[in-house]
């Protein structure tokens, strides 16, 4: 049996933090070696931990969140989903970010062992984001840090980019790490959607049929960056009825009823409006998949 990967869990709410820590223990997987309210009492606990569940909403020091961020891989949970929340996080160097309202307990734990690994999260909205504010000149990156940005900005799966980018493991943390150094230097605002110059006027995305609530709560996981088997864990459903809601509400919002895996993201991205540049991303990537008179008719979601 592989040794179990020493977890801290750092929680303001002492029964959210005891059902955490009794849940994490009881998977087998893990084994919490300190529970703690905030990250001031997990840097002077000096325990070692190989990952970290931060509650980045408890802590108001931004030191301390570096020192427990530094120390070793660390997921944020938390009540917040604005872009300036994830931007921050981001520039801390925090690993990934989930959303205390939408997250299945298996999330957690496939995001503590997604750390272990070693293995980052960065989300196709964050990435566009940044790759914007690299081209108009807010910092300056490297071609491979540009490229790495363009890739997941497209919605590539982060294991493919770095592929595409013939960087190891390693390799990717340290362009990463340097992607990081460089957003450091630039004033927050300046990485966020209201500086964001569109390429033309932009225009909302239309439905073409009537997606259901289902539908469209499913597509916007899948935009969010969730996995299928994720998306049904938490929706208490299969994962092939997650991919039948995946097929069936792409073709009510845009009527392509045949894409790949890759095109059915930026699909989802484009149509539950996710995407940073979404003219862009019509320009370059969908124009030919989706009719263009198909972007104009008026739909709206049932509640069924």
């Amino acid at each position: 049996m592989s040794v179990p990967i020493r977890v801290a869990v750092v929680e303001s709410h002492p029964a959210t933090r005891e059902g955490i820590v009794t849940a994490l223990n009881l998977n087998g997987r893990f084994d919490v070696v300190v529970s703690v309210p905030d990250a001031q009492a997990l840097v002077a606990s000096e325990v070692s931990a190989e990952v970290c569940l931060l509650d980045l909403e408890v802590d108001g020091s931004r030191e301390s969140a570096l020192q427990v961020v530094g120390r070793q891989p660390t997921v944020v949970w938390t009540d917040r989903e604005d872009w300036r929340f994830r931007t921050a996080a981001f520039l801390l160097g925090v690993w990934s970010v989930l959303p205390r309202g939408k997250v299945h307990p298996s999330s957690i734990e496939e995001a503590l062992l997604h750390a272990s690994r070693r293995e980052v999260h960065l989300s196709p909205q964050l990435a566009s984001a940044l790759l914007d504010a690299a081209t108009r000149g807010v910092f300056e990156l490297t071609a491979t840090q540009l490229g790495l940005l363009r890739e997941i900005s497209y919605g590539t799966r982060l294991s493919l980019a770095v592929e595409r980018a013939r960087l190891t493991p390693d390799g990717f943390l340290a362009e990463r790490d340097g992607i990081v150094a460089a957003c450091r230097s630039a004033d927050p605002e300046e990485l966020g959607p209201l500086h964001i110059v569109p390429m033309a006027p932009i225009r909302e995305p239309r439905f073409v049929g009537s997606p259901t609530k289902r539908h469209l709560d499913v597509l916007s996981r899948l935009a969010d960056g969730h996995r299928v088997k994720d998306i049904a864990a938490e929706f208490g459903i299969s994962v092939r009825t997650v991919a039948h809601h995946i097929d069936n509400g792409l073709k009510e919002v845009s009527g392509v009823t045949h894409a790949s895996a890759h095109e059915r993201l930026l699909l989802a991205l484009y149509y539950m409006r996710r995407h940073r540049s979404p003219e862009v991303l019509w320009e370059t990537r969908l124009r030919g998949l989706v009719e263009p008179d198909q972007r104009v008719h008026p739909g709206v979601g049932k509640n069924t």
